[in-house]
């Protein structure tokens, strides 16, 4: 799970600096505050609704509703291991 996440943590971080360096993104000045304290107020709603909510003990098992091969291919992502050990360390 460490590839993925870190594939996805890394292009988080980086889009905001390559947007700026694009020039891609208005000037700070332009920005309407209304409009940002409603998305942060939205978002800090939402945060707050959901954690309000228990978890059911049903929720912590999902039925799997996929064959077992793919359920695998994700959870051990998409194999790289086993690839490394084969292609890399032969």
């Amino acid at each position: 799970m460490t590839l993925p996440m870190m594939a996805v943590s890394v292009t988080t971080i980086s889009v905001p600096f390559m947007l700026r360096q694009l020039t891609l993104l208005p000037p700070i000045l332009n920005l309407n505050p209304v409009a940002e304290t409603l998305l942060v107020t939205s978002g800090l709603i939402g945060f707050v609704v959901g954690a309000m909510f228990p978890f059911k003990r049903i929720w912590l098992s999902p039925v799997s509703k996929i064959p077992g091969y793919f359920h695998n291919m994700l959870a051990y992502d998409f194999y790289a291991d086993l690839i490394a050990q084969r292609w890399y360390l032969q």
